[in-house]
């Protein structure tokens, strides 16, 4: 295991006041901040989620931005560098908003589909 080196308070802080100007900048999506925060405090991704009180798997994923985490997983994440979860406009991202708007189309398709509802919607067994 590599041995990580112990961050000064000073980078610590450095760090951290970069990344809230990122974030406040709309220049990162959730999963990158999480990123960020967690090299910021130089931990590995199960100190971290240790530290949140999350299933390790839950934080791999969420980095990852793969799954679905809850607000609370949200929260918590953010919490750490006194941010929190809001909507914002979609243009304001860095990349113009082309991931977020795909993510919406998908939603929106979904959506669209009918689910089966109810006892006995379902396939008839013979």
């Amino acid at each position: 295991m590599v041995k990580r080196r112990q961050l000064s308070d000073e980078e610590k802080q450095t760090l951290r006041a970069m990344l809230q100007r990122e974030v406040a900048s709309g220049r990162l999506y959730l999963h990158e901040a999480a990123r960020r925060m967690r090299d910021a405090l130089n931990m590995t991704q199960p100190e971290m989620a240790r530290e949140l009180g999350i299933a390790e798997r839950t934080y791999i994923d969420f980095e990852r931005n793969v799954g679905n985490p809850t607000l609370d997983t949200m929260r918590r994440v953010g919490c750490m560098f006194e941010l929190e979860v809001k909507f914002g406009p979609i243009a304001a991202l860095h990349d113009g908003g082309a991931l977020a708007r795909s993510k919406c189309e998908e939603i929106r398709r979904r959506r669209k589909t009918p689910r089966p509802r109810g006892k006995g919607s379902g396939p008839k067994k013979s």
